[in-house]
């Protein structure tokens, strides 16, 4: 129904091995979109990950050592 209004619409598919629903492809699909976007706005994108760097030290959320 969401994608009758896109100007563009991907699928993936959600089938997997097991019972439950795979996200693989879509997680995939993201990460070219990501890289995508990245390689048309570096700084945007090192603003961003600075950001999220400095959050991750702020929260203590990794462990360094």
């Amino acid at each position: 129904p969401l994608a009758e209004n896109a100007d563009l619409a991907l699928e993936v598919a959600t089938e997997g091995v097991a019972h439950s629903l795979s996200i693989t492809a879509l997680l995939s699909l993201l990460n070219v979109i990501i890289a995508n976007l990245s390689e048309h706005e570096p700084e945007k994108t090192l603003k961003s990950l600075q950001q999220i760097d400095a959050s991750y030290k702020e929260f203590n959320l990794v462990k360094t050592n």
